[in-house]
């Protein structure tokens, strides 16, 4: 099976073959970990904040009534 026709992610042109992939190292700060881990810590805590508040939301309406 032939290999699909590669384009460069920068200028949209086919990429040779025989043209070398340029590979970035990644930083090993784990600074995109950190952030990950992060953002889905402050979304439990949104999580949590959002059913107390339906909580209360449905404690008023079952007072109301």
């Amino acid at each position: 099976m032939k290999e699909p026709q590669k384009f460069s992610m920068s200028t949209g042109l086919p990429i040779d073959k025989d043209e070398e992939v340029k590979h970035y190292p990644m930083n090993n700060d784990d600074g995109a970990e950190t952030a990950f881990f992060n953002f889905i810590q402050k979304a439990k805590e949104s999580k949590q904040k959002y059913n107390l508040w339906l909580e209360q939301k449905e404690k008023e309406t079952k007072d109301s009534t």
